[in-house]
């Protein structure tokens, strides 16, 4: 039977940085961190999200679901980079872009998954031997911002600053910051009325950050990472230029 494309059809959802590590990393960010800043900075692709924007594309909601898988495909999320290709392919909540939906198709199909490799197949016999250069450069831009790679060492970067400084090092013991004494919380008196100190929640935050368990899984998240970032660099191999003499 002739493969036939369906933009309602919801392949196996797959994962360009390995499910595990992008769950580590979220279990100690999500958690700990002060969550004001840390979602608009770092976001690591979770289930709850992708059902969520599923739903909304199924239900045509496509104003809403656009966003949520730009977001999506921009942390490394492969099964949201071929609907936003879709998206963009279709004009679904954006104008339709072909460039953006090839863009985003190459860089699905990297998992393999059969039925990325198909659609993107598909574009790519439909671009114009006139088309060809300028489209596979904006292919090439997307790539190097949200490849696996790129994605990773975003992830690592973030998880390295973000990690407790009271340890004295980010490799060494987890038992440092039990060294700290913290108080959290209390109340003010004004007019004759009691106000909560605003400070605790980050206080208590701070608390749980560097808890032994927590500082433990943040050591674990970074040493994986740092070890599928130079997985990802072997892979790629290395390309030197040797000047003429």
């Amino acid at each position: 039977m002739p493969w036939q494309f369906n933009p309602f059809i919801t392949p196996q959802k797959e994962f360009g940085v390995k499910k595990v590590i992008l769950f580590l990393v979220t279990s100690v960010i999500i958690c700990f961190a002060n969550l004001g800043q840390a979602k608009e900075k770092f976001y690591v692709p979770n289930d709850e999200d992708i059902a969520i924007v599923d739903n909304l594309y199924k239900e045509k909601n496509y104003a809403q679901a656009f966003p949520m898988y730009e977001k999506l495909a921009e942390s490394g999320d492969k099964h949201s980079q071929y609907k936003l290709s879709i998206m963009y392919l279709l004009g679904l909540g954006t104008e339709k872009d072909f460039q953006t939906a090839y863009a985003w198709a190459k860089l699905s199909k990297s998992t393999k998954n059969e039925y990325f490799v198909e659609y993107f197949d598909k574009l790519d016999q439909k671009v114009e031997a006139e088309q060809r250069e300028k489209i596979e450069n904006k292919a090439l831009d997307l790539y190097l911002e949200y490849n696996d790679l790129a994605v990773s060492e975003r992830y690592l970067k973030h998880l390295k600053e973000d990690f407790p400084k009271c340890t004295g090092s980010r490799l060494r013991s987890v038992h440092a910051c039990n060294k700290i004494t913290v108080m959290c919380g209390g109340w003010i008196g004004s007019n004759g009325s009691l106000q909560y100190l605003s400070a605790e929640k980050e206080c208590k935050e701070f608390v749980a950050k560097i808890s032994p368990e927590n500082l433990r899984a943040m050591k674990k998240a970074i040493n994986t990472l740092e070890y599928k970032v130079k997985t990802l660099k072997m892979r790629r191999g290395i390309v030197t230029v040797k000047e003429s003499e």
